[in-house]
């Protein structure tokens, strides 16, 4: 991938939107957004959205419009090619199953997300073979009201039927 090449961020996260673009398109994959308007542009927030396919990640690198980073699981990191990937976009790691570095972790995202960029968090943790929204992680919430910032709630329907979680290839559909 180009993105493990160029370290700077900016032009990652252009690389990122571009390919996502490019998949989208040759796909022929209708893709509809609603409520970009309701997205601060000047004010920090934690972006938590729910957690349906692995296509979710891709998707919010194409239609959300302001600067944020990822929050992934700190597992990722053991994967070579996700860890280049994601670090080059700022992406931020952070442990789920201890609770002492969880809480650690939610405190660094606080000060994290209180600066300059907002973040982006699926709360659920993980993918789930039952449809459905399961149980979030508090980790974002902390981190918000740490922070004093707004958590924005981001609704992503259609990526579970466009890619199920046994296969490798995407289905036709919205």
């Amino acid at each position: 991938s180009l993105i493990a090449v160029f370290p700077n961020r900016r032009l990652c996260w252009f690389i990122a939107r571009l390919g996502v673009r490019l998949l989208v398109t040759l796909t022929a994959t209708p893709l509809t957004v609603h409520g970009r308007k309701n997205l601060p542009k000047e004010t920090p927030c934690i972006l938590v959205a729910n957690h349906a396919s692995y296509l979710d990640g891709l998707l919010m690198t194409l239609t959300i419009p302001i600067d944020y980073s990822f929050v992934a699981k700190a597992e990722l990191q053991n994967n070579v090619f996700a860890r280049i990937f994601l670090s080059r976009l700022g992406t931020e790691f952070v442990e789920r199953f201890d609770i002492q570095k969880g809480i650690a972790d939610a405190r660094r995202m606080a000060n994290y997300a209180g600066r300059d960029r907002s973040l982006l968090i699926f709360p659920e943790g993980t993918l789930y073979r039952m449809p459905g929204l399961h149980e979030f992680h508090m980790g974002a919430f902390t981190a918000a009201v740490e922070a004093n910032i707004p958590v924005i709630p981001i609704t992503v329907r259609g990526t579970r039927s466009k890619l199920r979680d046994t296969s490798l290839f995407p289905r036709r559909g919205p």
